[in-house]
């Protein structure tokens, strides 16, 4: 009994890696990769669909058209799994996410993970706190009946909602100044050594600015096609930021030692010592073009 939920989270996650290597899924290939019947894929399928992850389509499902495609997609997914993964051995228990789609992705992979801690996390996100909120309150074995999980306490932020579906404005900003947060970790809309981490609301710049100063450690979760790059609104410079984690490497410096290397170039590779990230990829690690 307990095997069952774990299997079909591993299948899930199988259905997962597919549609982000391919973009799409038939049910006649996963019944033969999976060894499984039509009936069990197409629940499988109909989860992930329901959860946002799959559109239907003739004879399978398709990766949502607001989702990255292939390599893209395996982007996002490795960079949420490393996120992850810091969180789940680090000792943060008071978090901060903010953020869009990338955020959204490392929140799902945060409900999926069991936490030494019991994790508070705050929001500004609708769909984060979704995420977080609908987590199971056990966790699946193979061998054991389900143990009880440490489910996130989520604390949504008031304010106006913006139509991106997170809260901003004067009451967002003046919650956070009364907090402190372990961690707080944001994904951009651009990022280079003269601006820092940029997004495009000003609205959502002022709310980050406040959470990296309640914050002991910002960390930014970057795309390739972000990176030197620069939007309207700055919410943290290099120096500010105690890592930056893309798909190919996770680069952790101090703020003092960002700040010595800091260089009017626009590029990276001053700024951060580089290691080698190979996790998170359902196949041999392909290059994200630059």
């Amino acid at each position: 009994m307990g095997a069952a939920p774990a299997l079909t989270r591993m299948r899930h996650e199988i259905i997962r890696a597919e549609l982000a290597r391919a973009g799409g899924v038939r049910i006649r290939d996963l019944v033969n990769s999976l060894g499984v019947s039509r009936a069990t894929v197409r629940r499988d399928l109909h989860a992930l669909v329901n959860a946002g992850e799959a559109v239907n389509a003739r004879g399978g499902a398709l990766l949502p058209a607001d989702r990255a495609h292939g390599v893209a997609a395996l982007e996002h997914e490795a960079i949420a799994r490393a996120a992850a993964d810091a969180i789940a051995a680090s000792s943060v228990t008071q978090l901060g996410l903010f953020g869009g789609p990338l955020i959204h992705d490392l929140a799902r992979r945060l409900a999926d993970h069991t936490h030494r801690h019991q994790l508070h996390v705050v929001t500004n996100s609708l769909a984060v706190a979704r995420v977080l909120a609908a987590t199971s309150p056990f966790e699946p074995h193979a061998f054991r009946e389900p143990q009880p999980r440490r489910a996130a306490q989520v604390t949504l932020l008031s304010g106006a909602l913006s139509p991106a579906g997170t809260m901003l404005g004067s009451l967002a900003t003046a919650a956070l100044a009364a907090l402190r947060l372990d961690a707080s970790y944001f994904d951009c809309a651009g990022f280079d050594s003269r601006s820092g981490a940029t997004v495009d609301d000003l609205d959502e710049a002022d709310l980050r600015r406040r959470a990296v100063q309640v914050s002991e450690r910002a960390v930014l979760l970057v795309e390739r096609a972000s990176l030197g790059k620069s939007a309207l609104g700055a919410f943290a410079a290099p120096a500010q930021l105690h890592a930056v984690i893309d798909a190919d490497s996770w680069r952790g410096a101090s703020p003092a030692s960002a700040k010595a290397r800091r260089s009017p170039v626009r590029s990276l590779a001053p700024q951060f010592s580089v290691e080698p990230l190979t996790e998170g990829f359902p196949e041999p690690r392909k290059k994200i073009p630059g």
